[in-house]
């Protein structure tokens, strides 16, 4: 989902422009208003937009400043200008600034959610990509514990070994548990998963429960990760968060998103 900001210091244009975004469906899903600049930057210690709408007549801090020192502090890259001067000297210091769009107010209604409409899509397809490449580059270094076993041939105690796990991932599972379930001993388990499958236990467990999650991410879009983690076997959130980020290449949150993305790319 996509967050939007939007500056402006006449409250009744703020408004209008806060309920003509939200009624339009841009694809913007959560948005924020700030009567000034200085707000606005207070905002962004805690909110983190995609996209910012401001305009440039502003007391205390103009748009353009604010664009220039939300830049700096890297909290945001994406920008629209509104203004009610249609002055070129203002468009050229957008234009160095490289503001997606450039409005003039009176704002049109058509106009805004046009061009908040071909933001959402060109930031969105930005996410998607960014997702991809970082998931891509993360799987190559990090191959997936899962696929290790296409094609290979394991004993018989290895299909024991792997069954149990798959059957009791959510549980406390340890080599020494796995070990007196099969009635063998934890070291020769753990010689056994290296020669045959190709890793250690701990990470195929990890994998096998990061799958398992994404699968309950598919199901469930709506299913909390507190509640996630608990159902593949974390006690603790921020644990399974670590987890998930290292053996999938995302976090919890940002596989959810590109689920979210493509499944709105089908439609």
């Amino acid at each position: 989902m996509l967050n939007l900001l939007v500056v402006d210091d006449e409250p009744l244009i703020l408004a209008g422009l806060r309920a003509i975004i939200m009624k339009a469906e841009t694809g913007f899903h959560q948005v924020e208003t700030a009567n000034d600049g200085i707000e606005a930057l207070e905002m962004l210690r805690s909110f983190k937009p995609h996209l910012i709408l401001t305009d440039i007549h502003m007391p205390e801090m103009t748009g353009l400043e604010l664009i220039h020192e939300v830049k700096n502090r890297k909290l945001c890259d994406r920008f629209i200008i509104l203004t009610g001067y249609d002055d070129f000297g203002y468009a050229r210091q957008a234009l160095r600034y490289q503001v997606l769009d450039y409005l003039l107010k009176p704002i049109d209604k058509e106009e805004l959610i046009s061009s908040l409409l071909n933001a959402a899509q060109s930031i969105s397809q930005e996410l998607q990509n960014s997702l991809n490449q970082d998931a891509t580059s993360t799987q190559a270094n990090n191959t997936t514990a899962l696929n290790l076993l296409d094609g290979k041939s394991l004993s018989d105690q290895m299909k024991r070994i792997i069954d149990h796990i798959h059957s009791n991932y959510n549980q406390d599972l340890s080599l020494e548990s796995i070990a007196e379930y099969i009635g063998l001993t934890a070291s020769y388990v753990s010689t056994l998963f290296k020669r045959e499958v190709g890793i250690n236990f701990i990470p195929y467990l990890h994998s096998c429960r990061v799958a398992k999650a994404q699968q309950l991410m598919n199901e469930q879009p709506k299913l909390a990760f507190d509640k996630i983690a608990s159902q593949v076997g974390y006690d603790s959130p921020r644990h399974f968060f670590k987890v998930f980020k290292k053996y999938s290449g995302l976090t919890p949150g940002q596989y959810r998103e590109t689920e979210f993305i493509e499944d709105q790319t089908k439609e």
